[in-house]
């Protein structure tokens, strides 16, 4: 087959295709975080709190009906020589305070299924799948991040599962942490037709 009859397919069967390979369509692209803020399925969730030395901070979160596909995770803390952080899957706890969700598409929004608490008391089970991996003081501040749209950093959960991270101070003096999470509410999300 001839480029030029390849070309003709291309006419005949996507107009649009073939605008934008012209220069009379603009063909704009959005990354799957900016999709999610979108179509109102991105959720944002934090907590700042104070962790003493020798110290364990539980935060229970729970998936809804649908996976969650965590996007990015962040904790800054000052204070303490170090911390660890570490998270474990279908361990169950009780207790706790409800840290808000935040949907930030103020505009369409979705409801979020998913419950996050602070402050609650795991039990002993569950599956260690995070190792708890320390955040050293360095200078006035340090900060662990994953995800934001960094490849392969993403974790997905189960639906209808029972997780807990936990922030430990193993260091010497009181630590502020700040945790804050964003993270994605239903199947993985490649694209599966048009978005308006």
């Amino acid at each position: 087959m001839s480029i030029f009859t390849d070309w003709l397919n291309v006419l005949t069967t996507d107009s649009m295709l073939a605008r934008v390979i012209n220069g009379k369509r603009a063909l704009t692209t959005m990354n799957y975080t900016e999709v999610d803020v979108k179509t109102g399925r991105q959720r944002v969730a934090q907590l700042k709190t104070t962790v003493a030395s020798g110290v364990t901070v539980s935060i229970g979160f729970v998936t809804g009906a649908e996976p969650v596909i965590i996007k990015s995770r962040i904790i800054n803390q000052i204070g303490s020589t170090e911390i660890d952080y570490a998270a474990y899957e279908d361990r169950t706890f009780t207790g706790g305070s409800t840290i808000n969700v935040v949907n930030p598409n103020r505009v369409t929004q979705i409801a979020s299924n998913v419950t996050i608490k602070s402050a609650v008391t795991p039990d002993a089970g569950g599956t260690l799948y995070l190792e708890p991996f320390p955040i050293l003081a360095a200078g006035n501040n340090t900060q662990s991040r994953i995800g934001g749209d960094v490849a392969g950093m993403e974790y997905h959960l189960k639906a209808n599962t029972s997780h807990v991270f936990q922030i430990s101070n193993p260091g010497t003096g009181t630590a502020t942490v700040h945790w804050w999470i964003t993270f994605f509410e239903g199947n993985s999300d490649l694209p599966s037709g048009e978005i308006e």
